[in-house]
This record gives C-alpha cells, sequence and structure tokens, in this order.
C-alpha cells in the first residue's frame, strides 16, 4: 500500500488551549475566534490573491492529538449519548486518516496569517490545505442529515454568576480578552449551551434541579472558565480565573474531560 507524506502549511491559532469545550463543528460557534498562521514557505500574499473576495474558507486540518493505538470501525458520537455507529458515518476525530475538514468565516487577510472566527480547532492545530467555500457548488438544499435528523440539537441555558460576570468584565478592560464584551460573553454561552460534556458524564449525572455537581472548566484563551450543571436549569458559569495563577478550589476537584 503506497504511503503519502503531506506538509503542513501552517497551524491554528486558537482561543482554545485544549479539546474540552471546543465545540463539535465551526459554525456551532460563530464568536471563537482565532486565526491560521502559515509557515514561512507559503509566500501567503500571492497565494491569496483574490480570496479576499470570498467570506469563507475550508479548512483541512489534522488531529494531531488523537490517542488512538488502532483502527477503530465503529465509535460513539456525542449526539448518540453511547451507542455505536460506523465511523465513516460521522465526523469523529477517531479516523483511519486523522483529517479534519471545517468552514469558517475570514476576518482579514494578513501577510502571514488568516483571521477567521468560528473554529472548532484547538491551538497548534496542524494545517494542510485552504479552499475557498463557494456556496453555489458546496451547499446542496436537497441534502439529508441521516441519523443525526433523528437526535436534533438542543441548546441549553447558560448563566452567570455575579462573580463570573465581574471577572470577565475586568479582565475584559485589562486588555486580556480580544474581542468585544459581548463576543466574549457569546462564545463561552455558544461553548456550553451544546453541553461540551462527554457521554459518559452525561450519562453519570445525578444533579438536582438545583445547581450543584461536579466543578467543570474549559479553557478559553488563557483562563478557566468554570462552571456547573442543573438538570433543569442548564449551566451556570461560576468564575473565570487566570491559568497563570495558582489554582485553588476550595470547593473540591475540577473535572475537565478529555
Amino acid at each position: 500500500m503506497q504511503s503519502l507524506q503531506m506538509k503542513p502549511i501552517g497551524h491554528i491559532i486558537s482561543c482554545f488551549p485544549e479539546k474540552f469545550g471546543v465545540p463539535k463543528q465551526a459554525r456551532l460557534s460563530a464568536h471563537s475566534h482565532g486565526a491560521i498562521q502559515f509557515y514561512s514557505h507559503i509566500d501567503l500574499p500571492a497565494m491569496t490573491s483574490g480570496l479576499e473576495s470570498f467570506s469563507h474558507l475550508w479548512v483541512i486540518w489534522l488531529f494531531h492529538q488523537n490517542k488512538n493505538k488502532g483502527m477503530l470501525k465503529k465509535i460513539h458520537p456525542p449526539r448518540l449519548l453511547g451507542e455505536k455507529i460506523g465511523v465513516f458515518s460521522t465526523r469523529s476525530p477517531h479516523r483511519p486518516n486523522p483529517i479534519g475538514l471545517s468552514v469558517v468565516q475570514i476576518r482579514e487577510i494578513k501577510k502571514d496569517r488568516i483571521l477567521i472566527n468560528g473554529l472548532d480547532m484547538i491551538d497548534g492545530t496542524p494545517v494542510l490545505d485552504i479552499k475557498p467555500y463557494i456556496p453555489e457548488w458546496d451547499s446542496y438544499a436537497e441534502a439529508s442529515s441521516g441519523w443525526l435528523n433523528d437526535r436534533p440539537v438542543g441548546k441549553l441555558s447558560v448563566e452567570f454568576s455575579k462573580l463570573a460576570l465581574e471577572e470577565i468584565h475586568q479582565f475584559h478592560s485589562l486588555g486580556l480578552l480580544p474581542g468585544s464584551l459581548g463576543e466574549v460573553l457569546s462564545a463561552i454561552e455558544e461553548c456550553l449551551s451544546l453541553d461540551p460534556r462527554p457521554p459518559a458524564y452525561i450519562k453519570l449525572d445525578h444533579s438536582s434541579d438545583e445547581y450543584q455537581g461536579p466543578l467543570y472548566a474549559f479553557q478559553l484563551y488563557n483562563f478557566d472558565v468554570k462552571f456547573c450543571w442543573s438538570k433543569h436549569k442548564g449551566f451556570l458559569v461560576i468564575k473565570v480565573e487566570s491559568m497563570i495563577e495558582e489554582n485553588t478550589n476550595p470547593n473540591g476537584p475540577t473535572h475537565k474531560a478529555n
């Protein structure tokens, strides 16, 4: 069997330093900001000539943090809550060739990078190629979503504690959180509203009507966003901490499920 070699053209600069909390699909988090940083062998001004007239990009990239030890034939998509389905019927990262495909919005094309919105990739993700998104060719009104039609996405409620709002406002006023304050809040809401917890955590959840249970956290830029869950209220963002500070949690361990 012939092997192929590909050389990345760049990598992703992302607001998501780690996997937990990253949206399952790019368009699910329109307010997540990042960039494609191109390597020195790419003459970006020449190679993107004409790209400025497009609004969106296909990004072809690698799931570089996969820990698969063998080929998986069936996997557990989050939407199926533990049920198995063939890997080629999903967009799971656990593939024979761990290639990812995302459509992102172009914000600005610079000399050595492209600023993008709506990404589902972690910081440092290798990029293999980019292509313009062309609605006339890439969108099919008659397309079917297969088994996903039976598992519609239900967005959960997301609330912020007074402390969390004060901390976010403070960090933003210091210039430590990019974008507007509204964009930062929207990015957090978008990440949590689709429930970032793995199916195993969701099935083991025994929370009541009140906010309680494990304290979870996902990373956004250089901050830990800490939140808890209520079965009937959704998620509550409790606080936002700088990752540089010593992480002390008087309420017990923080769960970062990968």
